[in-house]
């Protein structure tokens, strides 16, 4: 339910208040949604005369069918806003299905974890806007989509003969039981609440227009960043003033883990290690969490290039066993093996790191086939030159 727009990302702090329902509270209005839902289903399926059991049997698929005609209804109203107003849309998702018009495929989406499912779309304007006017009209488009949606269904259901009529066909009953469910999915997304991801619901979004301190020029870039990611540029030519200027973007643990990940991958890809070392230690000396991104990629250069093998090897000791199966892991421990003498396990750590991007469907760039080349060949690792590119 909640729309994905990217001018917005790390909003005002203040806006918590108002749209931070609890998750109780937020669960509760969703469920009481549901079932006013499946009543309205059930009611209108009843209409048919098929008898209770037939009834009974129609109306959980009857509203799912519904939910879903809704939820695409909702997020093409989105998307159809942001076009209308010159932003480019990089996203539209209905569920795990996202669908991305710059290579016009459709593609498997992750969805993240807290949020209630439903769809999104994620839109960039073409310039830092002035005001947060177009970003509430593109928030607004998904309910009054869904508001068209449910007053052409009563149109259809008022136009033919008497709905109580014994000779109501089918669609013009599942019409009506859209036409309400779409009222209720449009009001239930009108409700202010921020879900446990920071995904904000659409009236949490049109109070942000209305009240909230506009996103700084740092979390613009980001979300700029994150379009050309979307998009699938290639990470070596993604524009370097969004990669600098969104080192600063500071949002949520969700954002910035995504932040450090974008931030990083530029710089390994363009092999700028120096960059990369000074944003790590910058980040390593906040007083925030540190995402595991970000720690993998800090043992990584302090090993590469500080050819301090004890203390990346300290960090990776202190890692959960869930991250043992990131490529970024092995890659980590294989620098650092190297650099104690290790090459024996160096190797077994490299073998390792390729099976993860074999299995993560992912292709070592140039610097790291590089290193792993180097460490499989008993050869010592690249040394690092004065504009920070592996020799």
């Amino acid at each position: 339910m909640a729309s994905a727009i990217g001018s917005r990302v790390g909003g005002a702090a203040g806006l918590r208040i108002l749209a931070g329902i609890s998750s109780i509270w937020r669960q509760l209005v969703l469920a009481v949604a549901a079932m006013l839902g499946l009543f309205v289903t059930g009611v209108t399926t009843s209409a048919l005369g098929l008898g209770a059991l037939a009834t009974g049997v129609l109306i959980v698929p009857a509203y799912v069918l519904e939910l879903g005609v809704c939820t695409v209804v909702h997020e093409l109203g989105h998307a159809a806003v942001a076009v209308l107003l010159g932003w480019r849309v990089h996203m539209i998702s209905v569920g795990p299905l996202g669908f991305f018009p710059a290579t016009k495929s459709f593609r498997r989406i992750r969805p993240h974890v807290g949020d209630e499912g439903g769809g999104a779309v994620f839109a960039t304007p073409p310039r830092i806007p002035r005001s947060g006017r177009r970003q509430a009209f593109i928030a607004a488009g998904g309910v009054t989509a869904n508001f068209v949606l449910a007053a052409i269904g009563l149109f259809y259901v008022r136009s033919g003969a008497d709905f109580a009529s014994t000779h109501a066909t089918v669609s013009r009953v599942l019409s009506a039981a859209l036409a309400m469910n779409s009222i209720i999915f449009a009001t239930a997304n009108l409700l202010p609440f921020r879900s446990a991801s920071g995904s904000l619901s659409d009236g949490a979004r049109l109070l942000e227009c209305a009240f909230g301190k506009p996103p700084g020029i740092a979390a613009r870039h980001f979300v700029w960043l994150c379009g050309q990611m979307v998009d699938g540029v290639a990470t070596e030519r993604w524009d370097a003033a969004h990669v600098r200027e969104a080192e600063n973007f500071d949002g949520t643990l969700q954002q910035n883990e995504l932040r450090d990940h974008l931030v990083l991958n530029y710089y390994f890809a363009v092999g700028d290690v120096v960059r990369a070392r000074v944003f790590t230690e910058r980040c390593m000396q906040s007083v925030r969490p540190k995402s595991p991104v970000l720690l993998l990629a800090h043992a990584f250069l302090l090993a590469f290039v500080d050819r301090n093998a004890a203390a990346a090897m300290k960090i990776l000791d202190d890692l959960p066993g869930q991250y043992r199966n990131m490529f970024a892991y092995w890659r980590s421990l294989a620098a650092a093996l190297s650099r104690s003498g290790d090459n024996i396990g160096a190797r077994e750590a490299v073998a390792k790191a390729l099976a993860c991007a074999e299995m993560q469907n992912t292709n070592p760039d140039e610097n790291d086939r590089a290193l792993f080349e180097a460490i499989q060949h008993d050869r010592p690792l690249p040394d690092i030159v004065a504009n920070g590119t592996p020799a």
